[in-house]
């Protein structure tokens, strides 16, 4: 019989890795899509703590130190920014969340406060990137227009 450490490594070699492969796409998908999702990572953790079917599946993630996938992509959404606005990432990245510098001294220029262009409703939209804040994602288009929206990332 395998060791449980040995097929977690094994899981997570085949499965989560699989699981975790660019999910910062999912960011926007419908919650029926991130569901399916969802459910293979249940059925691996329940494979690897031989639980029941009907087993809270809550504890069992929590006991393998493992984040449901919607703060997967939450966190790793996080994270790019994070590294985008610090210089970490690579300079695609960077150029994609330019900072909000105002034209005249304003309380709100040393608050953290992202520039994003809008394009309108009529155009094609050309990508979306979820941005988390505090807890809560909201949707960021980029696009060609002028028109601006200040978000607060702190």
């Amino acid at each position: 019989m395998l060791p449980v450490s040995d097929a977690e490594k094994l899981v997570h070699a085949f499965m989560n890795s699989r699981l975790d492969y660019c999910n910062a796409l999912l960011g926007g998908c419908p919650a029926s899509s991130i569901n399916k999702l969802q459910i293979v990572q249940n059925a691996d953790a329940r494979v690897l703590t031989r639980a029941r079917k009907y087993d809270h599946i809550t504890p069992i993630l929590k006991s393998l130190h493992w984040l449901p996938i919607r703060f997967c992509i939450s966190y790793k959404i996080a994270l790019l920014t994070y590294k985008a606005l610090n210089g970490l990432a690579p300079a695609y990245l960077t150029s994609l969340l330019p900072r909000y510098n105002p034209s005249r001294s304003l309380r709100s220029q040393n608050s953290g406060l992202l520039v994003v262009a809008r394009i309108a409703k009529s155009t094609k939209e050309l990508f979306h990137i979820w941005l988390p804040n505090s807890g809560t994602a909201f949707l960021v288009t980029f696009g060609v227009q002028t028109h601006s929206l200040c978000l607060n990332l702190d």
